[in-house]
């Protein structure tokens, strides 16, 4: 799922947002997992955050994570 994430928000898109939501939804329906999509998801709402920075934040978001699961 880390791929896909930051496939979603560092790549430069060559599917829409819509369509690579859309792939993830259907990749965990298929693993059996139930899925729930946020309507706000659909929402344009990009921040002009260059990529060098998302990557930092990205980064930090992981490893809080990381150390949440841990504890």
């Amino acid at each position: 799922m880390k791929t896909e994430i930051e496939t979603m928000l560092l790549g430069e898109m060559a599917i829409s947002e819509a369509e690579l939501i859309l792939q993830m939804v259907q990749a965990r329906l298929e693993e059996g997992q139930k899925v729930k999509v946020n309507p706000w998801i659909m929402a344009d709402v990009r921040l002009d955050v260059d990529l060098m920075q998302r990557e930092e934040i990205l980064n930090r978001a992981f490893e809080a994570l990381s150390q949440k699961q841990k504890n």
